[in-house]
């Protein structure tokens, strides 16, 4: 049964002329191309694609920023001010016993600004530079 339809297919094939056989292979070209795509579509449709992801390793420091901007200088009391410069006085103490000269650089920076978030930002921007180490 399989050999008698094999000679056909044969058969069928070699009496075409060679345009028929072109156009053929293009024909069943593009509708595999489709069914391909199809199947891609519905495998996305049924969340086979859904991966569980991870955590970007910047997201900690994108999200203070955010904080950061939210915060406006104007708007804190010098009780609230004053905390915040203690808090960034108390991470550059913490940042500076694995990285002195950066922290070094960043308080001298403070020095010469009056405003704790600009501090706050630079010790972001530093964590993130130096976290690979």
């Amino acid at each position: 049964m399989v050999k008698r339809l094999s000679l056909k297919l044969r058969d069928w094939w070699q009496h075409r002329s060679w345009k028929r056989k072109i156009y053929d292979i293009i024909l069943y070209g593009f509708a595999l191309t489709g069914v391909a795509i199809i199947g891609a579509w519905g495998v996305f449709q049924l969340g086979l694609t859904n991966n569980s992801g991870s955590v970007d390793k910047n997201y900690r420091y994108l999200m203070t920023v955010e904080e950061m901007r939210t915060a406006r200088k104007g708007s804190l009391s010098i009780e609230e001010a004053n905390e915040q410069w203690a808090e960034q006085y108390a991470r550059l103490i913490a940042f500076s016993r694995f990285y002195p000269t950066n922290a070094r650089l960043i308080m001298h920076a403070a020095h010469q600004i009056d405003d704790p978030m600009m501090v706050q930002r630079k010790i972001a921007a530093a964590e993130v530079y130096v976290a690979d180490n």
